[in-house]
């Protein structure tokens, strides 16, 4: 019996990469050479998105934790950015709403707090997209090279649900010392048109961790009982 190979997918806030799911069917010795080349076009896209949205999210938190525009392709490239790229705030002035709130007259502390959990969505997607594409790719290269790659099946739920949650319980934190921290900040005496954006939690990244889990639990033991079959046959 041979595993195949699902459908993709990309965590809805900026950011995760999942294919679907194989099986842990044994797989032929010699791989099959009319579905090795659409296979490894599968894992080439899924690893142009990994980058494409772990360069994006890495842009994000650059320009958090530098407080300069760090989008290369943007015209305002390395100037000055309001407060309002942090993840958590939607809107901030001051003096009576005339003036924004530059990036910059925040704690750098507080920057970094709030570029962290988008580090961590990168991270979480890029070890994704690695183990999704190993995975793939093994589907062509027969049982020798699947047997082999089972430690990165094992890997991808652990690193969706750990990842998941770390992005969203980061964020509900950095939410919290936002809403503080904004008043304490010197020189700004009068905060006005603050709006705070709610945590956010990564639950497409976080429900895919537990359906690959559930899903290497019911094919590990559908194959437990398949051995155990062809052990009385």
């Amino acid at each position: 019996m041979v595993g195949r190979a699902g459908s993709t997918g990309r965590d809805g806030d900026g950011g995760t990469v999942l294919l679907g799911w194989v099986g842990e069917a044994q797989l032929p010795e010699e791989p099959a050479s009319r579905t090795s080349t659409p296979v490894r076009w599968i894992a080439g896209a899924v690893g142009v998105v990994t980058v494409l949205a772990v360069a994006q999210l890495l842009i994000e938190a650059l320009t958090v934790l530098l407080a300069r525009q760090a989008a290369p392709y943007e015209s305002s490239f390395g100037s000055r950015v309001h407060a309002t790229e942090l993840p958590q705030l939607l809107e901030l002035t001051k003096n009576g709403g005339r003036n924004p709130v530059y990036l910059d007259e925040l704690p750098t502390t507080l920057r970094v707090i709030a570029a962290a959990p988008v580090l961590v969505h990168a991270a979480t997607i890029l070890v994704a997209g690695v183990l999704v594409v190993g995975l793939v790719l093994a589907v062509t290269h027969g049982r020798r090279s699947w047997t082999s790659a089972r430690p990165m099946l094992a890997l991808l739920g652990p690193v969706l649900l750990a990842g998941g949650l770390l992005v969203g319980l980061g964020d509900t934190v950095a939410v919290r010392l936002v809403s503080t921290a904004v008043f304490e900040v010197p020189g700004i005496i009068s905060v006005d048109g603050f709006r705070l954006a709610g945590p956010q939690w990564p639950w497409t990244m976080i429900a895919a961790g537990l359906v690959v889990l559930v899903l290497r639990l019911v094919f590990r033991e559908g194959a437990r009982l398949q051995d155990e079959v062809d052990s009385v046959v």
